[in-house]
């Protein structure tokens, strides 16, 4: 196989001296790659063969970190920020492109939306790239078919990103050869949406089990993980492909039946230790990007923590007060009051969700810290990614202040959750509700979070262990404790923006941010002359409602000119 100059969108590709796969073009230019390897003269064997699928998972934890030149991507920017229950933090003007993003006014050079295109079609090259080299190398079988497998899988992950995003984007099967620069057509978001779908099929029959993987395999994508992303497709498939199949909700009530039949998830006892250094990996979780020094499916250009970390627990932490021993963090992602008013009284998991300088007296991780009002949005931070003092401070406190702390992408909760709302759509409240159940008696026998009361380290009952009546409901009433349930067992883990979006709620909670959303210390509304609905409809396309209440981003303009590219909802 000759070297080949490739294009779409930037290149990464395998060194020689390979530690993982070099870093390509830094723009748009033809590159021809001095230190190629293809795939029948690198991939022989099978320790190179698994290297080279690391550098897929690499890509795809590259959103949650600075890297390659380019400011992380981070899932929470949509997933959560645009929503109802986050504020972007720190203060207006520190963050021009991402407030663009807030308001519905996004330009086509917006950073964060160039980060999740580039990372993104990295992603599916790297895939492609696997997918052509390893089925004629000369490997061991059975592991060769497992590499397959993740490759369709994190290819599945790539694209299912690049389509709820932009909608229409091109898309190819393989490596694009050079003559079909500036020609590949643009999937509309049902063919992009099939893609994916088609990938995690083509995964889930290759991948083994959770249990089959050994402790050193920790991470990697197994049946379970193929099976719950296809399942959260069709879930979001349902609510925004207008050309949706009847059938969506029965697939994601069969791929999640699928996993809860496994036996191979459980839900962990204790809510509150689920994002804590000693919750990674646990039984409860289904796939997680792994992060920190020792994370080999992470591994980057070098081995320190600039490489291999994540930088959301910098970003989001503390901003503009001293705090003996905790670095200062950036102020971002603040949950918001609309957010502590959905829970229910006495519910645990507030305490795992908020932190700050009026709830609790301040304390987090058994310290009464010091806040500072002015740098904040809301009243509240967010304790699913404060930092621990004593096991995370230190790290942070250096220069690569990247954290070691995984992210959790797909819980077991969420995979209840996801069959509960199926049931209630396939005509089986009584199977919605016993999943309902299953999660709020864990949320109700749950303690505080670690470090609620001053002076401790440790997990503290709550006392209150008769909070969260059974759900009763039925009709239209059970949907709405769903919803409610996903919203709080869920929150601030990057999925409140797609299910406003898919349930046709998101137009509407746009009116009620602009009517609530303010700084701590100032008395005007944020938003008060900003239309956030207007500028956002005018952003939507068709969904199965038959409405126009999709929202889409603008692909890159650069992107768009160089390849010939329809922006779905115009040039902004």
């Amino acid at each position: 196989m000759k070297n080949r100059k490739y294009r779409l969108p930037y290149i990464w590709i395998v060194n020689v001296a390979f530690s993982a796969l070099l870093m390509g073009c830094s723009d748009y230019l033809d590159v021809e790659p001095s230190a190629i390897r293809s795939g029948d003269n690198f991939v022989t064997n099978d320790e190179n063969a698994v290297t080279t699928v690391n550098s897929i998972y690499n890509i795809l934890a590259g959103h949650e970190r600075w890297q390659g030149g380019l400011l992380e991507s981070s899932s929470f920017y949509i997933g959560e920020i645009l929503a109802d229950f986050s504020e972007m933090g720190a203060i207006k003007g520190d963050y021009d492109d991402l407030e663009r993003m807030i308001e519905w006014r996004p330009f086509t050079d917006e950073i964060i939306l160039y980060g999740i295109w580039k990372r993104s079609y990295d992603g599916i090259y790297r895939s492609d790239y696997v997918l052509g080299s390893l089925p004629d190398a000369p490997i061991d079988p059975e592991l060769k078919k497992r590499l397959l497998g993740e490759a369709y899988f994190l290819k599945g992950m790539n694209i299912l990103r690049l389509v709820k995003v932009f909608g229409n984007v091109p898309l190819g099967d393989g490596i694009i050869p050079p003559d079909q620069y500036g020609n590949i057509p643009q999937k509309t978001m049902h063919e992009g949406f099939e893609m994916a779908a088609d990938n995690f099929r083509k995964s889930i029959v290759r991948l083994p089990k959770r249990s089959e993987y050994s402790l050193n395999d920790l991470g990697r994508a197994t049946e379970g993980a193929a099976q719950s992303m296809l399942a959260r497709l069709y879930m979001l498939q349902a609510g925004m492909d207008k050309d949706a199949l009847s059938t969506a909700w029965d697939s994601v009530y069969h791929y999640t039946n699928k996993v809860i039949q496994s036996g191979e998830y459980s839900l962990v006892p204790n809510y509150a230790s689920i994002q804590e250094p000693e919750g990674e990996n646990n039984s409860e979780s289904i796939f997680e990007l792994q992060f920190g020094s020792s994370a080999t499916l992470n591994i980057g250009l070098g081995g320190d923590r600039s490489a291999v970390g994540t930088t959301s627990q910098i970003r989001c932490g503390i901003r503009g007060a001293e705090n003996e021993g905790l670095p200062g963090g950036w102020g971002y992602f603040q949950p918001t009051q609309l957010l502590v008013n959905e829970f229910e009284p006495n519910d645990p998991r507030l305490s795992s969700c908020v932190y700050g300088p009026n709830y609790n007296d301040g304390i987090v991780y058994g310290v009464a810290r010091n806040y500072n009002l002015s740098q904040m949005q809301s009243e509240y931070y967010n304790r699913k990614l404060a930092i621990d003092p004593e096991t995370e401070a230190s790290d942070l406190a250096t220069s690569a202040s990247n954290s070691s702390r995984n992210l959790r992408v797909m819980r077991y909760a969420d995979v209840l959750l996801m069959h509960a709302e199926a049931a209630y759509y396939t005509g089986k409240e009584g199977e919605a509700l016993i999943d309902i159940e299953m999660v709020r008696e864990r949320a109700r026998n749950s303690t505080n979070a670690k470090g609620f009361e001053l002076g401790s380290d440790n997990y503290v009952a709550t006392g209150n262990s008769n909070s969260l009546p059974m759900v009763n409901a039925s009709g239209v009433d059970l949907l709405h404790a769903i919803w409610h349930e996903r919203s709080v067992e869920l929150a601030l883990e990057d999925m409140r923006y797609w299910d406003l979006v898919r349930t046709g709620r998101y137009l509407d909670r746009l009116d009620v941010i602009k009517n609530t959303s303010k700084d701590p210390m100032a008395n005007e509304l944020r938003f008060a002359n900003i239309d956030l609905r207007g500028n956002c409809q005018a952003r939507c396309i068709e969904g199965p409602r038959g409405i126009k209440d999709i929202p889409m981003f603008p692909i890159p303009g650069a992107e768009a000119i160089k390849w010939n590219l329809k922006q779905v909802i115009g040039i902004y």
